[in-house]
C-alpha cells in the first residue's frame, strides 16, 4: 500500500497519496471513510507531485486559486466514475 503524506491545512491536517505520477487520494484525518493507510507526520523526501499538490492547496486556501491541474486517478465502480465525471463538469 502506498503511504500518505501529511500536510497542514486551515481546515485540519490532510493526507495526500500519489501513485505513478497521479494523485490517488486526499483525505482529512478522522473523516468517516479515512482509509487505513500509513502516513508520517514529518516527511523528509516528498515526491514532486505531492509538493505541487501541497503548493496548489495552499494557494487555494489563501484565496489565490480556483482551478487545479494536478493529474489524478480515482478508483471506484463504473457508476462512481460516471458520477465523478459529471461532478467535474460543474463550474
Amino acid at each position: 500500500m502506498t503511504p500518505g503524506h501529511l500536510i497542514p491545512s486551515p481546515l485540519d491536517d490532510i493526507v495526500l497519496r500519489a501513485e505513478d505520477d497521479f494523485l490517488t487520494g486526499l483525505f482529512f484525518i478522522d473523516q468517516k471513510y479515512f482509509p487505513s493507510i500509513p502516513f508520517a507526520r514529518r516527511q523528509h523526501a516528498v515526491a514532486p507531485l505531492i509538493q505541487q499538490a501541497q503548493e496548489k492547496l495552499a494557494e487555494f486556501f489563501a484565496g489565490e486559486r480556483r482551478v487545479f491541474t494536478i493529474p489524478f486517478r480515482l478508483r471506484g465502480t463504473p457508476f462512481q466514475r460516471r458520477v465523478w465525471t459529471e461532478l467535474a463538469a460543474v463550474p
